[in-house]
């Protein structure tokens, strides 16, 4: 009797032991944030304009104390609004030199680029794979052109379809692209030079990192590539997010506001898009974006709006500014953006400086437009360019009221207080100022959009974090 108690006591004991263990496996598999230092909250909420829409994630965790090797992937899935893990985690391999910073990734660096990318295409080698995504089979004289001199640069062509000199085989000697996943790093808008063919697949082996893309084993993929759907806008966030606290997304804030950020694009005085424009977005300080709210509810009270051309500036972008400034032979754009000033004198007339207030992140360029907004004019890179000095309707067509010359016009007719402006053109310049300084904010005399915040919160600090 005495045994059999003893007996029934220990398996008791036994049960809620085994028990416990499972409790803690189910919440560490359900919870992957408690696993390790990695915040996932965090790291989603920093890419929530890039995954709103999406419902699978694959993590890549990322913690600057690691090598290339040992990394950890997570799969996530949304269920209603809260992100839960499928499997457990996946061991991986990154870059051989790490994670790039957002926004520096280059071709042949070693590094694996940071931010959050689609993931829309499979490829491999075998005719068809176990999987719901678009698939591709690898053939023999399929080639990734990660040449940044050619015209095919950062694409899957065919090996006689180009004259690149430089590329990566899609159906190798061996089996790292036996089965793979496209990651769409740097392939909307490519730019030159700034990274190729980064792609999710298998590995060489654990203890190997990669040239710059992730991978797994070979078992590992084929289980991703099989929960993959095309529905779910599968995304894929990398590296770290390095945005400061205490910078906010201006159409978190101002939801209503119009985005016109013309360094993301090629209209503007270089001519093409500048270092760390990375997404079409305005990032500022909280501070400053509050006092923009209300700048933006009194002109929605006469159905205006603001319009914003540039907020945030990487330091990186304002050394664009001043490589280009140096080239004195690059005059492309000269036509609509300096008619009227020599390039070699930019420096002295104050118009490029090695520093700029938009690095702080309290200095914005902005304008007013009608709401809802009329129809903008659609620039063209190559078109013929007019004066931005010229009137309204001879100068570039923006959509905004009328300011007397267009945005970044190097010339004094955009000095704020210029008397030889229209009437109607010095009422509206003054509608700004004065919301403007009510609310807070000092102009620059010599750019009319130009909008700084009197108590920055970082007056003697130049940020140089990417926009992405």
């Amino acid at each position: 009797m005495d045994l059999s108690m003893t007996t029934m006591k220990y398996f008791i004991i036994f049960i809620r032991f085994t028990l416990l263990i499972l409790m803690i496996s189910l919440t560490t598999y359900a919870s992957v944030a408690s696993a390790s230092n990695y915040d996932i909250k965090t790291c989603l909420a920093a890419h929530e304009n890039k995954i709103e829409n999406s419902t699978q994630i694959l993590l890549v965790m990322s913690n600057s104390s690691m090598p290339s090797t040992g990394r950890k992937v997570y799969a996530l899935e949304k269920k209603g609004s809260e992100w839960k893990a499928v499997f457990e985690p996946f061991d991986a391999v990154i870059g051989k030199n790490g994670f790039a910073e957002a926004g520096k990734k280059r071709e042949g660096d070693g590094k694996t680029p940071s931010g959050a990318f689609a993931l829309q295409m499979t490829f491999g080698y075998e005719n068809a794979i176990n999987t719901k995504m678009p698939y591709r089979q690898a053939l023999v004289d399929d080639i990734w052109i990660d040449d940044p001199k050619a015209d095919d640069y950062n694409l899957w062509v065919k090996k006689t379809e180009t004259q690149a000199v430089s590329y990566e085989r899609m159906r190798r000697d061996d089996n790292l692209y036996k089965y793979g996943i496209v990651i769409e790093y740097n392939t909307n808008q490519v730019v030159k030079g700034y990274g190729s063919a980064i792609f999710f697949h298998v590995w060489r082996g654990k203890n190997i990192p990669t040239e710059g893309c992730v991978a797994v084993s070979e078992e590992d993929i084929v289980k991703i590539m099989a929960w993959l759907e095309p529905k779910a806008l599968p995304v894929i966030i990398m590296g770290k997010d390095n945005t400061p606290e205490g910078f906010v997304d201006i159409q978190k804030v101002i939801p209503e506001a119009l985005l016109d950020i013309r360094y993301y694009g090629p209209h503007n005085f270089l001519g093409e898009k500048v270092d760390g424009y990375m997404a079409s977005k305005c990032l500022l300080t909280r501070e400053t974006a509050d006092a923009l709210a209300q700048v933006q509810k009194e002109l929605a009270s006469f159905s205006l709006s603001l319009k914003i051309y540039d907020c945030y500036r990487p330091q990186r972008a304002v050394d664009h500014f001043v490589r280009w400034a140096k080239d004195i032979n690059n005059a492309k754009t000269k036509k609509e953006f300096y008619p009227t000033v020599d390039k070699r004198n930019l420096f002295k007339d104050g118009y490029i400086d090695s520093k700029s207030g938009h690095s702080r992140g309290s200095t914005v360029d902005l304008t007013i437009v009608p709401f809802p907004a009329p129809q903008q004019q659609d620039y063209i890179p190559g078109q013929k360019l007019t004066e931005c000095y010229l009137p309204a309707v001879k100068r570039f067509r923006d959509n905004t009221i009328d300011m007397g010359t267009g945005f970044d016009c190097f010339h004094e007719l955009s000095h704020t207080l210029n008397k030889n402006i229209g009437h109607q053109q010095k009422i509206n310049r003054l509608l700004l100022k004065s919301l403007m300084a009510k609310h807070g904010f000092r102009n620059y005399e010599k750019e009319w959009w130009h909008y700084t915040l009197n108590n920055e919160p970082y007056p003697n600090t130049y940020f140089d974090f990417a926009i992405e």
